[in-house]
């Protein structure tokens, strides 16, 4: 759930930064990046959660 926010935020960022005239490449590239990890940590996460109860079940 924090990751979705998160990721919702720099989504916002960007369009308030294109909307204002601010939004260069060298920003978008950082932002879509930035929300990249964002997403990639999301989903460890969540791998990281289901083997945890794998291993629980398992006990």
């Amino acid at each position: 759930m924090k990751f979705t926010k998160l990721s919702e935020y720099v989504h916002d960022l960007k369009f308030k930064l294109e909307d204002k005239g601010f939004l260069d490449k060298e920003i978008e590239m950082h932002l879509l990046l930035i929300k990249k990890e964002i997403d990639n940590i999301r989903d460890t996460e969540h791998k990281t959660k289901q083997r945890i109860s794998e291993l629980l079940y398992n006990l």
